[in-house]
């Protein structure tokens, strides 16, 4: 699925719930010479349409804000995930909910030196990770 970052034509979101929210350190081996690490990041919920219009994901808007960043510092950021609804026509659905469950990998570029924690939201639901950085 294909993050984006760029706000488009949403009507639909109203109709999307996110249920779970979970995150892991899929890959993090930080130290003087590397500065990335994989996170991966799993969202489960429903979604619905209206009768013959049946929704998908079509993919995930993300967006990122450091909220206290700095060298040798307790840096701080946010990333908000929010996946986005397509509908097709299909005339066999009935408006039902459907679930949906993504998983999605993102890399991370620490910010400095020490402690960096990253608060990860979706749906009202937020979960925090830490990584270090060391020399």
């Amino acid at each position: 699925m294909d993050f984006t970052y760029k706000i488009g034509w949403w009507p639909y979101q109203s109709d999307l719930t996110v249920e779970t929210l979970t995150t892991d350190v899929a890959d993090s081996r930080l130290n003087l010479f590397n500065s990335t690490s994989l996170i991966r990041i799993k969202m489960k919920g429903t979604m619905h349409g209206s009768k013959g219009w049946e929704p998908r994901i079509a993919k995930v808007h993300i967006a990122e804000e450091v909220i206290v960043g700095g060298n040798f510092t307790n840096s701080l950021a946010q990333i908000r995930l929010k996946p986005i609804i397509e509908v097709r026509e299909k005339t066999g659905y009935a408006g039902t909910p459907i679930s949906y469950d993504l998983t999605q990998e993102l890399q991370l570029q620490s910010m400095g030196w020490g402690s960096n924690r990253y608060q990860i939201a979706c749906g009202g639901i937020t979960n925090e990770i830490a990584l270090i950085q060391r020399k």
